[in-house]
């Protein structure tokens, strides 16, 4: 799948700040294999500044949300040497609650990696 989104349209409600003109052309993909690569997706994001100002010192970061079916019995944790973000159930059944479905005996993990990180477009 590829998409593109920007700053550029509605009001920014939950900031109140101004769009800066940042345009993020995005692509999601997944692999279908007999391994560990099965289950995972990966995501590409080209940001392009269409804004007129130089951006100095910039940083972003990617939101995941880390329910696991019932939420309010994961956790979150991370592993600096690999650069790796990830959440988990806390015991081995992850049951129903307050209307999350649980995902019952031996729960999934998830982590989050960044492959590759940024670099400057010549």
């Amino acid at each position: 799948m590829w998409w593109i989104f920007n700053d550029k349209g509605n009001i920014h409600t939950e900031t109140g700040g101004d769009p800066i003109g940042m345009e993020i052309r995005a692509q999601a993909f997944a692999f279908a294999t007999n391994d560990e690569v099965n289950s995972m997706t990966f995501y590409n994001y080209e940001l392009i500044n269409r804004g007129t100002q130089t951006l100095f010192e910039t940083y972003f970061g990617c939101f995941t949300d880390g329910a696991l079916g019932d939420p309010y019995d994961d956790y979150v944790g991370c592993d600096v040497n690999r650069g790796l973000a990830y959440y988990y159930n806390g015991d081995n059944f992850d049951g129903d609650n307050s209307g999350y479905l649980g995902y019952g005996n031996s729960p999934p993990a998830v982590g989050v990696d960044f492959f590759e990180g940024p670099y400057p477009r010549l």
